[in-house]
């Protein structure tokens, strides 16, 4: 076990999200929140701690939270000029790191030397350095944010509830489209000429490839699950089509267009008050941030997964076992030509379960007891009472009564039908297909722009965030009732 000093066994650690990881990906995310350039991004040293437990509880120190949360307030309280050119640059920087993965994906495998592998893996790293600082930042003034629009909003209605969710229905959505909604609009159009052609044509079937190839990277999320393929986009069709996606595409696009007049008026409505407008930019912005900056990161490492194949094949493993891997073991296999019987053994530990801390600027791995006793010193295991009732934040209002699902990755999503409750500590990209059948959803993490709250409005279904203990209380099987209008999950009849 890593041997901790008296300082770091008094640091406290909050759960941030709970998402499967890979132990590759969890490196590459690990060490880029530790060693992030926030000096050249933000004009401020700073660093994370964070610690996985159970290859997906994931932890961040709370001292470096609160200190990261005070430095960007104090740099865009009063100037929210800069907090859109952050958006900005987020987008910049992901661009940039977009091209290199493109660029490594579409090199000559075969004309690479082990050396030229190593060196594009470590300008890759570079790159996704440079958006790294962007991960923690909507998290860091989320709170600032929805306390602001809360309290006017409040102060100006009167208390008017019914009246202050229908305007955060409309105000907290994306400044603009993310790849999500692309996908949701190009995958109904793909099931409505389906479903009146009665038939997979041979320019529907060219579609659905193309579908799969541009939407395709939303399926593998940090390193758990596959890319869609165009059999996975034809099962989708097939359920859409049972339905009438015509509708659904026209009720997204006439929404779309009805928020942006409503949005409108609303901005009028809350009168002369020029920091509120402000507020309410800034917070459509940083909603369309928050998946921005995951899908960037996700996906960048999903489109040279092609390239880390060949890798794996250069090593005589295969991806599954390398992807179990962590980036110095692979160089240090590069630089051998070999990966050592000692590495070959911990993955195999790795895939059973692993947690990692990044802690004094270094990585460290860890299974079975060392994980354990990680936890249990920084209690990151707390016990949860038995209880039937669960009390969160409503994201999206509504009332449903359902089966519960819970899902930990997008291997969970087959286990979702039509009508189910949807219960996770935060959903992603890849729950989407489940989303589309479930009746509700129910997360243990989120804030107002959160995927769980923007998807749910986007789809008109009820859901609450920010439970905390959902997935701990709740179990697969249980008949429980969302009043996503008081924000409370309710067990019916609990399952044996």
């Amino acid at each position: 076990m890593i041997k901790f000093s008296p300082k770091d066994k008094k640091l406290t650690w909050e759960l941030v999200v709970s998402r499967k990881f890979s132990p590759f990906y969890d490196y590459i995310f690990n060490t880029s929140s530790g060693r992030g350039n926030f000096l050249a991004i933000f004009g401020y040293k700073h660093s994370y701690r964070r610690i996985i437990i159970d290859s997906k509880d994931i932890f961040y120190c709370k001292k470096d939270i609160a200190e990261e949360k005070n430095k960007q307030l104090k740099q865009i309280k009063n100037n929210f000029k800069l907090a859109a050119r952050r958006v900005i640059q987020a987008e910049k920087e992901g661009g940039n790191l977009m091209k290199l993965s493109y660029s490594i994906r579409n090199k000559n495998f075969d004309k690479l030397t082990n050396e030229q592998i190593k060196n594009l893996l470590m300008r890759f790293l570079e790159k996704f350095y440079r958006i790294s600082p962007f991960l923690m930042m909507p998290l860091a003034i989320e709170s600032y944010l929805e306390k602001e629009l809360g309290k006017y909003l409040v102060q100006k209605f009167k208390n008017n509830k019914n009246k202050i969710q229908d305007i955060k229905s409309i105000v907290l959505a994306s400044s603009k489209d993310n790849l999500q909604a692309k996908e949701q609009l190009s995958i109904l159009k793909l099931a409505e000429e389906f479903k009146r052609k009665k038939k997979i044509t041979d320019n529907l079937k060219k579609k659905i490839e193309a579908h799969a190839d541009k939407f395709g990277m939303l399926g593998l999320r940090y390193g758990i699950g596959d890319t869609w393929s165009a059999k996975d986009v034809m099962e989708r069709i097939r359920l859409l089509s049972k339905s009438n996606p015509k509708e659904e595409y026209n009720k997204l696009i006439q929404s779309k267009k009805e928020n942006k007049e409503q949005l409108e008026k609303i901005i009028q409505e809350l009168g002369p008050n020029e920091y509120i407008k402000e507020v309410v930019k800034v917070i459509r912005n940083y909603i369309f941030l928050r998946t921005y900056r995951t899908n960037i990161m996700s996906n960048s490492l999903t489109v040279i997964k092609p390239f880390l194949e060949r890798v794996a094949e250069q090593l005589n493993i295969k991806w599954n076992i390398l992807n179990y891997m962590i980036l110095p073991e692979v160089l240090d296999s590069l630089n051998s030509g070999a990966v050592s019987k000692k590495t070959l053994e911990e993955t195999k530990k790795r895939k059973k379960g692993f947690g990692s801390i990044f802690i004094n600027d270094q990585h460290h791995i860890f299974t079975g007891k060392d994980m354990e006793k990680t936890a249990e010193l920084f209690n990151l295991k707390p016990k949860i009472k038995k209880q039937d009732i669960v009390n969160g934040v409503i994201a999206s209002p509504g009332k449903i009564k359902g089966i519960v699902r819970i899902l930990y990755s997008p291997q969970d999503n087959k286990k979702v039908k039509r009508g189910d409750i949807l219960v996770a500590s935060m959903t992603t990209p890849n729950f989407v297909p489940a989303m589309e059948r479930a009746g509700a959803f129910v997360t243990d993490e989120g804030g107002i722009l959160c995927h769980a709250a923007i998807v749910s409005r986007e789809m008109n279904k009820p859901c609450i965030i920010g439970t905390k203990i959902a997935t701990k209380v709740l179990k697969d099987g249980d008949l429980v009732e969302v009043d996503a209008d008081r924000g409370i999950v309710k067990i019916i009849n609990k399952t044996k």
